[in-house]
C-alpha cells in the first residue's frame, strides 16, 4: 500500500511488527480477534475474505479497546458526577456530559480525568490525551 503524504516518516518497528502479524494470520485464515478485555470479534472464513479478516484484525482491537475504555469511564463517572450533571450520550469516543453551569469547570476536570485513568489502566506506560470542551450545544464543539 501506498503511504499517506500527511506523513513521510517509516512506520514504527512495533506498527511494521503488527500489520505483518495480522498479514499473516489474515493469509492463515484467522477466526477471530480480541479486545484487551476479551470482547470476541468472529472473523469471515475463506480465502476471498482474506482481506476483510486482516482489516479486522487491525481495526477491532484499536476500536474494540477505544470502545472497552469510553464504557470503562462511563462506568466510573457515573459515580463521581454532582447530582446536577449527567452522561447524556456517546458519540465513538467521545461523552456528552449535562450539568449546570456552574459546575462544568468541575464536571470537565472529572471527565478527562475518567478517560484517562480508564484508558491508562487498560494501557498502562502507553501516553494518551484527552480534550474536553464546554460549550452550551454538542453543535458548537
Amino acid at each position: 500500500p501506498e503511504r499517506s503524504t500527511a506523513d513521510s516518516s517509516p512506520p514504527t518497528p512495533d506498527c511494521e511488527r503488527w500489520h505483518k502479524n495480522a498479514r499473516r494470520m489474515a493469509a492463515e485464515g484467522a477466526q477471530s480477534v480480541r479486545t484487551a478485555l476479551g470482547r470476541v470479534r468472529w472473523l469471515p472464513d475463506g480465502e476471498e475474505a482474506e482481506w476483510p479478516r486482516f482489516t479486522s484484525l487491525l481495526n477491532t482491537p484499536v476500536q474494540g479497546d477505544s470502545a472497552d475504555a469510553l464504557k470503562q469511564a462511563m462506568v466510573d463517572l457515573s459515580d463521581k458526577l454532582p447530582h446536577t450533571a449527567s452522561i447524556v450520550s456517546t458519540v465513538h469516543d467521545e461523552l456528552i456530559v449535562e450539568c449546570v453551569s456552574d459546575n462544568a469547570e468541575e464536571v470537565k476536570a472529572l471527565v478527562e480525568t475518567a478517560m484517562l485513568d480508564a484508558v491508562q489502566t487498560m494501557f498502562p506506560g502507553v501516553r494518551f490525551e484527552v480534550e474536553a470542551g464546554i460549550c452550551d450545544s454538542w453543535a458548537e464543539k
